[in-house]
């Protein structure tokens, strides 16, 4: 009875050890897989910057700060004095295929504000009731929702192209006056399809 005790715990203690070793071996490649994935894309990069063309906005410079795990905050601005200007901000969450493609969702708001002359011949502001000189206005806000594709373009993982689309819905505003004092103003709501294109370095 002892030896066939003995034969029992050897036989135990093998088993227990060979459980161990497969759960082991088991772990391993997952981990090894989950780093060839990493290693294909630039989700894990800390910072990217990039241009932007529609998407979350009209066309801007872009900031992506990556706050935990693979969801990022998206920060963007652009436009020209007394042409068009425009600025969003949002939350982007993508995820690794373990290629150098990887999805992505965003979501967030903007506005955009454009205008024609601001000033006489005189130098005083078209929007004082004395001035006579005409001027019209346009803005813009919005909440929007995006999804798309983005692909890594290089080895080393520093440069990608994003391609997505995705909706705003808003009010946009209109205001004018002729020259003569009188103002007119007016707004509508709006269910925008848009798509984007962006190009980023990430470091």
């Amino acid at each position: 009875m002892t030896r066939s005790r003995c034969r029992h715990a050897r036989f135990a203690t093998w088993m227990s050890g060979f459980l161990v070793v497969a759960a082991l071996l088991a772990v391993r490649p997952a981990g090894a897989a989950d780093a060839v994935a990493r290693a294909q894309d630039d989700l894990d990069a800390r910072h990217r910057i990039g241009l932007q063309l529609g998407g979350s906005s009209f066309v801007q410079i872009v900031y992506r700060l990556r706050m935990f795990s693979h969801v990022y905050l998206d920060l963007g601005a652009g436009g020209a004095p007394h042409a068009l200007l425009n600025a969003s901000a949002g939350i982007v969450v993508a995820r690794s295929t373990g290629t150098r493609f990887y999805p992505y969702a965003a979501g967030g708001a903007g506005f955009g504000l454009s205008g024609g002359a601001t000033s006489n011949a005189d130098g005083e502001s078209c929007y004082s009731a004395t001035s006579k000189c005409p001027w019209e206005s346009n803005s813009l806000s919005y909440w929007y929702a995006r999804g798309g594709v983005a692909m890594m373009l290089d080895p080393r993982r520093r440069v990608s192209l994003a391609l997505d689309v995705g909706t705003w819905v808003g009010t946009k505003w209109h205001a004018s006056d002729a020259g003569m004092g009188n103002r007119t103003s007016s707004s509508a709501k709006i269910i925008w399809p848009m798509a984007g294109l962006a190009g980023f370095f990430s470091f």
